[in-house]
């Protein structure tokens, strides 16, 4: 299981202990973290922008309607080949990343949409 640690109020640490896996689930494991710490960069300027309530006023519906306008793009994008001009394929995979952290805090009742954290 990941351990979640704030350091100093300014960084957030998720240490993994990953004894016992082989090299390639390791390596892949160490990509996959390079990729949660990106949509960690992004997911922290999103609700900075655009606040908790945006997303989590509808409850764990709406988190599921934004998810499928994220795949039903996706699904443009990928198997007909039709290219947004203001999304990439990444960033709707990003976006797609977010609404799954979201749907599960707010399946959780982990998610306070209303600021008060």
């Amino acid at each position: 299981m990941a351990t979640v640690k704030t350091v100093q109020d300014k960084t957030i640490w998720i240490g993994i202990e990953i004894e016992g896996y082989n090299e390639q689930t390791i390596t892949q494991t160490f990509k996959a973290a390079e990729a949660a710490g990106e949509y960690l960069d992004l997911f922290a300027s999103k609700q900075n922008d655009y606040g908790v309530n945006n997303i989590g006023f509808f409850g764990e519906q709406g988190v599921v309607i934004r998810l499928h306008d994220k795949i039903q793009r996706l699904i443009r994008m990928v198997w007909k080949q039709v290219q947004p001009k203001n999304e990439s394929i990444r960033d709707t995979w990003l976006d797609v990343i977010g609404y799954g952290i979201i749907g599960l805090l707010t399946h959780d009742k982990k998610w306070d949409a209303t600021g008060r954290t």
